[in-house]
């Protein structure tokens, strides 16, 4: 019997270093998610399952509203509140630690400021709400085909539902959108807001825009 030769390149080649090994498979690890969890993404699902939008998608489709609002919204508002309140005074922060700033900036911030802020959350949030009671949907959400739905019915949820997941962005945005990338962790891919409003964003197969409130959008078991 012939004995296969053995390549001494081979033998005496050193084995990686450990490092290394975890670090490609750290990096196979990411790869695979990010195939399964790309907004562009064409992985299969199992259709007995709600397929729940992932955070990636939720970022791709904030992205697009943002969008949106900079290039019709923002102007007209911007433009309008130039006129109510005009020759408004410019802010020279000084160079001083992070504490004291903000005391600085509590004591500075001129009312016509923070008037600004409230009517845009407002003038946002009828925005929002109409789109989520039309459609369950934002435009990017309904680009990328995904629907606000109620967590445990998987139907367009109530006006009260919404109007709830609106004032949870006040919970969820402002400590570093800590609640917004909590959709990272949670099973359900759900955020604060969509916690608070009992609510969860899932994958859909269609285009339409009206909701008619009674079709779920997801398998219920």
């Amino acid at each position: 019997m012939k004995q296969k030769s053995k390549d001494p390149q081979k033998k005496d080649r050193p084995a990686p270093p450990a490092w290394l090994a975890t670090l490609e498979r750290a990096m196979q690890r990411a790869n695979q998610h990010i195939k399964t969890t790309s907004p562009l993404s064409r992985t299969h699902h199992d259709e007995s399952k709600p397929h729940y939008a992932s955070f990636n998608d939720r970022v791709f489709a904030v992205s697009i509203d943002v969008g949106i609002l900079s290039i019709t919204v923002a102007p007209l508002f911007t433009w309008l509140f130039g006129m109510f309140f005009p020759n408004q005074p410019r802010m020279n922060p000084p160079n001083l630690p992070a504490q004291q700033m903000i005391l600085w900036a509590f004591e500075n911030i001129p009312a016509s400021l923070v008037i600004h802020y409230i009517i845009l959350y407002i003038l946002l949030g009828g925005i929002y709400l109409w789109c989520w009671n039309k459609s369950a949907a934002t435009p990017g959400k309904w680009l990328l085909r995904m629907r606000i739905v109620d967590a445990q019915t998987f139907r367009k949820p109530s006006s009260k539902q919404l109007f709830h997941r609106y004032l949870g962005y006040l919970i969820s945005v402002p400590p570093l959108t800590i609640g917004c990338m909590w959709a990272m962790l949670s099973r359900r891919q759900r955020t604060w807001h969509d916690m608070i409003a009992g609510t969860v964003v899932v994958k859909v197969k269609h285009w339409r825009w009206h909701d008619d409130g009674i079709t779920p959008h997801a398998p219920t078991k």
